[in-house]
């Protein structure tokens, strides 16, 4: 099953309203009931933001993933907000990771 459903790209289909539209409904969870489940998060293409980021510095790389969830912004005007960029992405990670651990670690420590 997926855990977190990452639709990338989205500075190459601003022209199309209709996929934007569809983006915008997964975002909002008003797409298809097999999607309602799943923890959607926008990108925009990988090369730009690390292209704007100088190589090793953590804060320029931060400074790029702002970027990217301001142009997201732009492009998907009603989308949420905690949806949209690689600091999106970062935090539905650790939430899916918080959510299995409290399932599965009481089975580790009591031996299952």
């Amino acid at each position: 099953t997926r855990t977190v459903g990452v639709i990338s790209k989205i500075d190459q289909a601003s022209a199309d309203q209709k996929a934007l539209a569809a983006v915008q409904a997964l975002l909002l969870n008003q797409g298809p009931p097999k999607t309602a489940d799943i923890s959607w998060v926008a990108l925009i293409g990988q090369s730009v933001s690390i292209a704007t980021a100088q190589s090793g510095s953590e804060s320029s790389l931060e400074t790029a993933w702002r970027a990217e969830s301001e142009s997201l912004k732009s492009i998907l005007t009603g989308a949420p907000q905690s949806k949209l960029g690689r600091i999106a992405l970062v935090d539905a990670l650790a939430q899916q990771i918080r959510k299995r651990m409290k399932v599965r670690v009481p089975n580790v420590l009591s031996g299952y």
